[in-house]
């Protein structure tokens, strides 16, 4: 039987940085155990992931969803087109000054 954990949460953006970087550093290693109350789930990521994105900013509100998905022992299918920055891309950036002159 599987193990599952849901847990939702308001606080700042530096806290919740500070949950995705430990994250981040035991899924390096190779194990992360994540627990809430008495409920918890290990999760022992494979070398090959899917991983999906998706981001919003309508009307005031921004989100970015991330998930990551594995089986144990599956083949690569890389696809690395994603790219992340802190800039936008100048057409982008054109049509956002557009938008805003009307």
């Amino acid at each position: 039987m599987g193990s599952k954990i849901s847990y939702k949460t308001h606080t700042t953006i530096s806290q919740a940085l500070a949950y995705l970087e430990e994250m981040i550093m035991h899924l390096k290693e190779g194990k992360a155990v994540l627990q809430h109350e008495d409920e918890f789930v290990t999760l022992k990521p494979s070398g090959n992931v899917t991983l999906e994105v998706e981001a919003s900013a309508k009307k005031g509100k921004e989100s970015l969803i991330l998930e990551l998905k594995w089986h144990q022992e599956s083949e690569p299918k890389l696809k690395t087109d994603l790219k992340i920055s802190a800039e936008e891309p100048e057409q982008v950036a054109s049509e956002a000054i557009s938008d805003e002159e009307q």
